[in-house]
């Protein structure tokens, strides 16, 4: 039996081709639910790792952060490449929670508050919100009070993640997001006694 006939053999005994592609698929589902939760927080995006850990470099000074749960936003552009803000997609079920660190000064105690809030009125989200891509009925953020550090690192309290979220399928839709998240290079130009920076995306 020559080569090209014993192909012929095997391509016939795969009915069905596509299921080799899902069982694959199902195969890399099978890590634990907390990893691959994609986030974004100042023109940052972040990926949690196989702890469910997720880290982004404080960009504001307040210890105020809103915790926004959601599977779909949309970029403002103002001028070429460059995003003026992000919006919650119109009709696409989101929850906002706001995240305060508070000291009690006679216990001597910092604590976080955790508190959902509406959503803003015009779907802008905020430049201090962490938002985390997935459906609210996924996230679960516990409410009320949580012992802290003072600490110039914010550590938050914990999300805990539910069953059924659909991981492959957010990490797919950041396909879509991920040229707005692109490494900034800068170029330098020497003229006369000096040299021009300019940032390119």
């Amino acid at each position: 039996m020559t080569q090209s006939q014993q192909a012929r053999v095997f391509v016939n005994k795969l009915k069905k081709p596509g299921k080799i592609a899902k069982e694959h698929i199902k195969a890399l589902g099978t890590n634990p639910i907390t990893k691959g939760i994609f986030s974004t927080y100042g023109g940052f995006l972040a990926m949690s790792n196989n702890n469910g850990q997720t880290t982004f470099a404080r960009k504001h000074v307040r210890p105020i952060i809103y915790l926004l749960i959601t599977n779909k936003i949309t970029p403002v552009m103002m001028a070429g490449n460059t995003i003026h803000h992000w919006e919650i997609e119109q009709k696409t079920p989101a929850n906002m929670y706001k995240v305060e660190r508070l000291h009690n000064e006679t216990e001597e105690i910092y604590y976080w508050l955790i508190q959902q809030v509406p959503l803003p009125e015009n779907n802008r989200i905020p430049l201090e919100a962490i938002t985390i891509l997935a459906k609210p009925k996924h996230v679960y953020v516990p409410e009320g009070i949580s012992l802290t550090q003072d600490s110039s690192n914010l550590m938050l309290p914990s999300i805990f993640i539910k069953k059924g979220i659909k991981i492959n399928t957010n990490a797919l839709y950041m396909l879509n997001l991920r040229q707005f998240f692109g490494q900034v290079y800068p170029i330098h130009k020497k003229e006369t006694a000096r040299y021009l920076s300019q940032i390119q995306e």
